[in-house]
């Protein structure tokens, strides 16, 4: 949408926010990409910001990039 309303061939997000706190890897909440989405559909609070915007981009096949000093994808 944001393509064809704008007239771009090309979108690229670049995450500058400030920093977030690390967030922990935790088993059946961020441990897989199912357990991700869950806890999207539940709105946890573990799951950060930078997360949120970097699976919009995954989901749109758009870049993200990280210019921020967090570990916006858990280990």
């Amino acid at each position: 949408e944001f393509k064809e309303a704008n007239k771009v061939d090309k979108v690229v997000v670049l995450w500058t926010a400030n920093a977030e706190r690390y967030s922990n890897v935790v088993v059946g909440l961020n441990d897989t990409m199912e357990n991700m989405f869950a806890s999207l559909d539940k709105n946890e609070s573990e799951i950060s910001p930078s997360t949120l915007y970097a699976i919009a981009c995954i989901l749109e096949n758009v870049p993200f990039i990280n210019g921020s000093p967090q570990n916006t994808f858990v280990p």
